[in-house]
């Protein structure tokens, strides 16, 4: 689980500052090469394993009533939106007023759609 808060706390902030430093389609490209690194790492090293027959499976109504899913999942849930909503929001917030006034990643733009990067870039 601790891995996983490592890529969330390090992770964006890199693809961010990537993004803001290089351009979008660094940050893009970056995690495509990696997305594909990641894939061919799995079709290596990831053992094909026996699936279970179709009739031996629980419907996913009744995967929801066993004690304890449902809570989880909704934890889940808070927790991936918290942080995606965080790291939208974060970065324009936390720097000084002239470095928030212009677009520190790609995020910056869509959480402002009236303000323009022509329009920033200027002031």
């Amino acid at each position: 689980m601790h891995r996983r808060a490592l890529g969330f706390a390090f992770g964006t902030p890199l693809g961010a500052w990537i993004g803001t430093t290089f351009g979008w389609r660094w940050s893009f490209g970056a995690l495509s090469v990696l997305a594909v690194i990641v894939v061919a790492l799995i079709i290596v090293c990831v053992p094909d394993a026996a699936g279970q027959p179709a009739t031996s499976r629980l419907p996913l109504g009744q995967v929801f009533r066993i004690p304890g899913v449902a809570i989880i999942l909704a934890a889940i849930v808070a927790w991936m939106l918290a942080h995606s909503t965080i790291y939208t929001y974060i970065a324009p917030i936390s720097g000084p007023l002239k470095r928030a006034s212009r677009p520190t990643s790609p995020c910056w733009s869509m959480a402002s759609p009236t303000r323009s990067y022509q329009s920033l870039s200027t002031s």
